[in-house]
C-alpha cells in the first residue's frame, strides 16, 4: 500500500508521509507536532514536544501491515486515551487501520476487554448520550449502555481522522448487544458511533503475521482457559458443600424426646441420658409448646453434666413474641425454637438441665419440649470449606474474565 502524499512538516520542515486521503492530522515523527492536513497547506494544531504516550500497550506498529476482515490493511496511526471517574484512572489504545479497499478501521486494546475490531456505524435513531440507557443500534434492536466517562487523549502519533491534539476530551459512551461492543465518543461538535466485534489476542497476532507475539498470546489464553475452568470447578464445589451442609443441618438419630414444664416452684428439669459413643457431636433442640404473651419473652438454659461431674453450659435459647406498627402497617413476629449442641468425651449417663432463667414479669409458665439427637454431622466443616471454594473460584473467575468481573462488581455497588 503505497503512500498518496508527501508533505512537509510546517514546524520542523522533516517529511511527512499522508496514506489515507480523508487523514486530518498527522503527528510528525521527528518533532511530534499535530499537523492539520486536507484542507490548503499544511498546518500546526499544536508545537511539538516529549512522545510522551510511550510504547503501545501491545506490539502494534504505525506502518505495520496486517490481515483483518479479509482484507489487507494498514497501521496509519496510534492514539492513547485516557478515562476517568471519581474512583479511578485508566487507559487504552486504539490502532487507527486502513484497508485494501477503502475501509477504515479502530483496533481498540486496554486490560480489560482485550482487543475490539470496531467500524464507524450510525445511530437507528433518537438517543441522549448523557440519560438513555440504551442507543438503537438497528431495527428494535437497542444495545445496553454500561457505562459513561469523561476522557482525554493523551498522545498520538502517525494519521487521524480528524483534527486532533494531546489534552483534547471527550465522553465516552460504552455499550454492548449480543456479543457486539458499541463505543460512542461524544465531541463537542459531533457524535460518533463504533461497531466491534471481540478478537483474541492471537488472531491480532497471527493477523500481523507475528508469530513470537502469537505464541505467547496462545499461551496466556491457555492460562486463562484453566483459570476459567478451575474457578467454575471451585465454585461447583462449594454449591455443593452448601447443599450438603443444608441436608446434614438437622442430621442425626432422635434417641430421647421430652416435653418439661418450667415456672417458680419447678424453675429446672434434668433429664437423665445415656451415651455409649464419644466425640461425636449430640444435637439438642427445643421447642416452645402454645404461646407466651405479647410483647414478652422468656430464656430456657440448657446444660450437662458428665459421668465425671464436669458441668458445660450448652446454650440459653430466648423464646419471645413481639408485635408493633410501622409505615407498612402493623407486625407480629415470634421465635419459639432453638437449639445446640455438644461433644460428650466420657460414655455414660449424662444429666441434661433445662432450666428457666430470665424471663418477662407476665410469664408465668413455659412448657418446652426437648429432643436429642446423636449422629450428628458437624455442618460448620461444610461452611468452611464451602466457602474457601467460593472464594477461590471467584477470585480464578476474576482473574479469567476480568471485564464481566468489573461489571458485576459495579452492578452491586450501584445497587
Amino acid at each position: 500500500m503505497a503512500s498518496v502524499k508527501q508533505l512537509q512538516c510546517p514546524n520542523c520542515g522533516s517529511s511527512l508521509s499522508q496514506y489515507n486521503p480523508t487523514s486530518q492530522t498527522i503527528v510528525c515523527k521527528s518533532c511530534h507536532s499535530y499537523i492539520a492536513v486536507g484542507m490548503g497547506e499544511p498546518s500546526v494544531l499544536t508545537q511539538g514536544g516529549k512522545l510522551d504516550i510511550g510504547l503501545p500497550a501491545k506490539p502494534v506498529k504505525v506502518g505495520q501491515i496486517g490481515i483483518f476482515s479479509e482484507v489487507k490493511c494498514i497501521v496509519l496511526g496510534r492514539v492513547e486515551y485516557e478515562g476517568w471517574d471519581s474512583e479511578d484512572r485508566w487507559r487504552w489504545t486504539e490502532w487507527l487501520l486502513g484497508a485494501q479497499d477503502g475501509r477504515m478501521f479502530w483496533l481498540s486494546y486496554d486490560k480489560e476487554d482485550g482487543f475490539v475490531l470496531f467500524h464507524k456505524t450510525r445511530i437507528k435513531g433518537q438517543f441522549n448520550p448523557l440519560s438513555d440507557r440504551a442507543i438503537p443500534v438497528g431495527d428494535k434492536l437497542m444495545a445496553a449502555v454500561r457505562e459513561r466517562y469523561p476522557a482525554k487523549i493523551r498522545g498520538a502519533e502517525g494519521e487521524l481522522t480528524w483534527q486532533a491534539k494531546a489534552g483534547d476530551q471527550l465522553r465516552m459512551v460504552e455499550a454492548a448487544l449480543g456479543g457486539k461492543h458499541y463505543s460512542m465518543q461524544v465531541a463537542t461538535d459531533e457524535i460518533e458511533l463504533y461497531e466491534g466485534v471481540p478478537l483474541d489476542e492471537h488472531k491480532v497476532a497471527e493477523a500481523f503475521g507475528d508469530k513470537k507475539w502469537a505464541a505467547k498470546a496462545k499461551a496466556n489464553q491457555g492460562r486463562q482457559f484453566i483459570m476459567s475452568y478451575a474457578g467454575m470447578f471451585a465454585l461447583a464445589f462449594a454449591v455443593f458443600s452448601l447443599i450438603l451442609a443444608a441436608a446434614f443441618w438437622s442430621s442425626g438419630d432422635s434417641m430421647l424426646k421430652q416435653t418439661v414444664t418450667l415456672d417458680s416452684a419447678t424453675p429446672a428439669v434434668v433429664i437423665p441420658l445415656d451415651l455409649q459413643t464419644v466425640n461425636r457431636p449430640v444435637r439438642i433442640s427445643t421447642k416452645l409448646e402454645g404461646s407466651i404473651p405479647v410483647n414478652t419473652y422468656a430464656e430456657v438454659d440448657v446444660s450437662v453434666t458428665d459421668p465425671t461431674d464436669t458441668d458445660t453450659d450448652i446454650f440459653t435459647n430466648e423464646f419471645w413474641y413481639e408485635t408493633g406498627s410501622d409505615s407498612d402497617g402493623p407486625w407480629s413476629e415470634k421465635d419459639y425454637s432453638g437449639g445446640g449442641k455438644f461433644v460428650p468425651t466420657t460414655k455414660g449417663v449424662h444429666q441434661i438441665e433445662v432450666a428457666l432463667g430470665e424471663k418477662s414479669a407476665s410469664v408465668g409458665s413455659v412448657k418446652v419440649t426437648i429432643e436429642v439427637y446423636r449422629n450428628y454431622v458437624e455442618t460448620i466443616w461444610f461452611l468452611i470449606y464451602g466457602g474457601l471454594n467460593a472464594v477461590i473460584g471467584l477470585v480464578l473467575m476474576a482473574m479469567a474474565h476480568p471485564r464481566q468481573a468489573g461489571d458485576l462488581l459495579s452492578a452491586i455497588f450501584d445497587d
